[in-house]
């Protein structure tokens, strides 16, 4: 059985051979399988890796077959039936000149039977030659919306592939494209499954971590939102991996947990907690401890509003342990700031950490407020007593 290629132009001598019954056969055969592998089941990798061990069943001569694509002009995946093909590609692109180069960004089949003496390619040749690797058949990978990439042939013996053998190899080359150009295809849409299958589970992640805030905190889920994103994390976490610890925290509230030793349990975030340590008449010292945020803040304006209703008119806070500080909770410090200053007193921040610092300079109220470093405080009406 043979096929008349008489017809086609522009190929020379060698074009008009017809190819053999076994040329026909291995050809036939290769497409077939071509025709097969846009089930899906496989990767982009796996389907580039068939077709260039299609190629090398279908064109005579072949020892081993290559396949690029090509993205933003760079070679962007790289497969290959045979060690020897993936060293002779990593040549090419390492010195970016070789057969493959030349007909992608030419958009030309390109072959040669003596590479080590080949004026198109003088670094390429003569590196490929020690290899062993005299001859090359580079076809692109074209459909109507471009150069996809190139297939790359090679065998040891010289001059392995003539025209009639690049003819072979562009009657491959086209069906081969489309092939590709459908694995790209279903490759992305996995991806773009996979990621919107991940974006919605994070999604969720965040939606029970809001839930959570709100059922303990009693807040609105914009108040939930603003504590979950002002919950201290390392640096460059993601909202939804925090939203993880919250919500595993919640699950497992007694048991103890493998945290990153960087973050404490998110459960122990949650909460602020103030006590009183020492008062007379009109004079206390208070420690706050925790967040200072959206869903605690009040904590801390009744704890003052009852400090003032006891008659003390003075009050140092020593805030060395408060380990996060939002909009709302600074706020909350700025009201009670003009609060004690109408009853004829003062309210001062003592152990002011400079993390905290930077937080009220953020929310615009570090200047309002008294502030200190130290737990004993000079300058201000009273001195804390010493511990």
């Amino acid at each position: 059985m043979t096929q008349d290629l008489s017809g086609v132009p522009g190929r020379g001598r060698d074009s008009t051979r017809v190819l053999s019954t076994s040329e026909d056969d291995d050809l036939r055969s290769s497409l077939d399988s071509l025709s097969q592998l846009a089930s899906g089941q496989l990767g982009l990798e796996d389907v580039l890796t068939r077709i260039a061990q299609f190629a090398v069943k279908a064109i005579p001569g072949a020892d081993g077959a290559g396949l690029t694509l090509l993205e933003a002009g760079h070679a962007d995946t790289i497969v290959a039936s045979a060690p020897f093909v993936a060293q002779v590609d990593a040549i090419q692109y390492g010195i970016h000149e070789g057969p493959c180069i030349t007909a992608a960004a030419q958009a030309r089949t390109v072959h040669s039977g003596a590479l080590d003496t080949d004026p198109q390619w003088p670094r390429f040749g003569p590196l490929i030659g020690h290899l062993g690797v005299h001859s090359a058949l580079s076809i692109p990978l074209q459909t109507p919306q471009g150069v996809l990439g190139a297939l790359n042939i090679y065998a040891y013996r010289r001059d392995a592939f003539d025209d009639h053998g690049a003819r072979i190899g562009e009657l491959f080359a086209g069906p081969a494209a489309f092939s590709v150009k459908n694995a790209q295809l279903l490759a992305q849409t996995a991806r773009l499954a996979a990621q919107l299958q991940v974006a919605l589970t994070n999604q969720a992640t965040i939606d029970q971590a809001i839930g959570i805030f709100m059922s303990r905190f009693g807040c609105s889920p914009e108040q939930a939102l603003r504590q979950l994103r002002g919950t201290p994390r390392i640096k460059g976490e993601k909202l939804h991996n925090v939203a993880w610890r919250v919500v595993e925290d919640a699950k497992h509230p007694l048991t103890k947990r493998r945290h990153d030793h960087r973050l404490p349990s998110v459960s122990a975030l949650w909460d602020l907690d103030v006590s009183l340590d020492y008062r007379d008449a009109t004079r206390a010292v208070m420690t706050a401890s925790g967040v200072l945020s959206t869903v605690t803040a009040d904590v801390l304006a009744k704890v003052f509003k009852h400090r003032l209703q006891a008659g003390h008119r003075y009050l140092h806070l020593n805030v060395a342990g408060l380990v996060s500080c939002d909009q709302d909770g600074a706020k909350a410090l700025v009201d009670a700031h003009h609060a004690f200053i109408a009853a004829d007193g003062a309210l001062v921040l003592v152990g002011v950490r400079p993390t905290l610092r930077n937080m009220l300079r953020l929310a615009g109220v570090d200047t309002v407020l008294f502030l200190a470093r130290d737990r004993r405080i000079s300058g201000h009406r009273w001195s804390a007593p010493s511990a």
